[in-house]
């Protein structure tokens, strides 16, 4: 077979890997990356957000790119999916309560919040620019 023909293939047979898989990987992390500058997310929160979706896609993509390394990937996956699994259950676990809200002249605010059970309050103090 001829090199182009190997180069744009999606074959992977025996050590060689798909380029084109690894190319529309690297695209769509491209994309993902220049939708994190902080210009484009404040602007365009939800082109951010919908775009950031594309990770399962980048991580199809990428893993057919490399699947005879796929020992090399095995363990950062795993601990990829559990983590997400523990921020969903910990984003359901406790329930907080506002309890005031300050606003500052120089466009800070504070905010006070309670837990449920009403034994940690906590302070944050925030300042938006825009």
């Amino acid at each position: 077979m001829c090199e182009s023909c190997q180069i744009i293939g999606w074959a992977t047979e025996g050590e060689s890997c798909s380029i084109v898989a690894g190319l529309v990987a690297l695209v769509i992390g491209l994309v993902i990356g220049l939708t994190s500058m902080p210009c484009v997310r404040r602007k365009w929160y939800e082109l951010f957000f919908g775009v950031h979706h594309l990770y399962i896609a980048f991580l199809l993509f990428w893993l057919y790119h490399v699947i005879w390394t796929v020992h090399f990937i095995a363990i950062p996956c795993l601990l990829f999916f559990v983590d997400r699994f523990l921020r969903h259950i910990q984003s359901h676990r406790s329930n907080v309560d506002v309890l005031s809200v300050k606003f500052y002249d120089s466009g800070a605010f504070e905010v006070r919040l309670a837990t449920q059970q009403g034994k940690n309050i906590e302070n944050y103090l925030f300042y938006m620019p825009w």
